[in-house]
């Protein structure tokens, strides 16, 4: 038990029955990758809980070099939550970092709790899409059905049957559509046999190329012969397939994100070739348990490192920071509407890219079009859900702000962004 509250609190001191000074969390995760030579931020959420806080002693320790960590007073955001900003950093520079804060009597806690031995870190890079499918286009899956009385593979936007509490309530990425077993109302899982999914070609000869996808089951005798298979081949459709994955239990109604490096796919003897595909298979053992199954968010990236010189791009109006015509949202249709916004504050930007978020989900947002021909406006058919849209302006290779919120603070890039980050500076 001790080692429980320690863990959780933050503060290897504690002992049974003693009450934590200070609860120090992360509520929207750590950077796992970070542009080189530039910002990254990311929330912190500190609770005195029993204890006061020393405002003044909330921090933020990193390096780069693995020499003495140094420190950056992290910016109150209200509401116990605050801001750190780790600086940027080149190619072959690697952030490691921690947080910690003092209260008047408790002293200081840290996150995480064995800091500073203890350090979160991250990669200096950014991921480029080579291959992006939310499913609200066919691309070309293909869907087999290997013996199954029910439960074959659809594209869809899930039914959501609040009678039958065993499949996704929606798609992963918010776009809308995603592939499920039987999308329909009642009982829509797989029975007696095995259902298929295959992607179509990709391409994997990219150095630092990554897939990754999105996946949902549910497997109602877990453990047992009920399962999702995921496997890849290097050679079209003629293999030999390789299993990356092999799910057999439940993610309590949650999707779940898997991807794999190249390293790692090498690792399992699998060659990177420029004809892969990806096949996912759901299996029920005949015996009548519920086994719902589903795929969204299907990506193949790059990662790399580019240290070299950029272009950063500006901001477009919207702001207290950049004047102008602000981004207006117009239904022209029943089901499109068209989005126009004022020039970038720098003339070297040429293009824009345009992001979609879910309201309430605020972060998620991922490209809708990365390219605007250059032009200032974009007509748009949105997802089902409500959304919120942000307009973000490109240099040669670069993009620049998406904004700020409400307290003036940069919001960050979301998953699949278009370009690296890089903010130029408005004249």
């Amino acid at each position: 038990e001790t080692t429980q509250w320690s863990a959780l609190y933050g503060n290897p001191g504690l002992g049974v029955g003693e009450l934590p000074t200070l609860h120090i969390q992360i509520p929207d995760g750590l950077p796992e990758t970070v542009v080189p030579h530039v910002e990254t931020s990311f929330s912190v959420r500190i609770d005195p809980v029993l204890d006061t806080l020393d405002i003044e002693s909330a921090t933020l320790h990193y390096r780069t070099d693995g020499g003495p960590f140094e420190t950056a007073q992290l910016i109150s955001l209200g509401e116990k939550l605050y801001q750190a900003v780790l600086p940027g950093t080149g190619c072959d520079g690697v952030p490691q970092f921690y947080v910690s804060a003092a209260g008047t009597t408790g002293g200081v806690v840290t996150r995480p709790a064995d800091a500073p031995a203890g350090y979160y870190s991250a990669t200096v890079g950014a991921y480029t899409p080579l291959f992006v499918d939310d499913f609200e286009q066919d691309l070309g899956w293909i869907t087999e059905n290997l013996g199954a009385s029910d439960g074959a593979w659809e594209r869809g936007v899930p039914v959501d049957d609040p009678g039958w509490a065993f499949d996704p309530h929606s798609d992963a990425d918010g776009s809308g559509r995603c592939y499920l077993t039987a999308n329909r109302t009642g009982d829509s899982g797989v029975d007696s046999g095995s259902v298929r999914l295959t992607s179509p070609i990709v391409d994997m000869t990219a150095p630092g190329a990554t897939l990754r996808y999105a996946v949902f089951l549910f497997a109602e005798d877990q453990w047992a012969d009920d399962l999702l298979l995921v496997e890849i081949s290097g050679n079209d459709l003629t293999g030999p397939w390789h299993r990356v994955s092999y799910q057999m239990y439940n993610d309590g109604l949650r999707w779940r994100t898997e991807s794999f490096a190249s390293a790692d796919l090498q690792a399992l003897g699998i060659s990177l070739t420029d004809r892969m595909r990806v096949r996912f298979t759901a299996h029920e053992n005949g015996t009548g348990d519920v086994v719902e199954a589903a795929v969204d968010a299907f990506e193949v990236l790059e990662f790399e490192c580019d240290s070299g010189s950029s272009s950063p791009a500006g901001r477009v109006p919207g702001d207290a920071v950049t004047p102008g015509t602000p981004l207006t949202i117009d239904r022209i249709a029943e089901d499109q509407v068209q989005l126009n916004w004022g020039a970038s504050c720098l003339s070297t930007d040429a293009d824009y890219a345009v992001y979609e978020g879910e309201i309430g989900e605020y972060g998620n947002h991922q490209p809708i079009l990365c390219s605007s021909g250059g032009g200032t406006t974009a007509t748009i058919t949105p997802g089902d859900a409500d959304h919120y849209y942000l307009v973000v302006p490109q240099g040669a290779d670069r993009e620049g702000s998406y904004g700020t919120d409400s307290g003036g603070i940069e919001r960050l890039p979301g998953t699949g962004a278009c370009l690296s980050q890089e903010i130029g500076a408005c004249p």
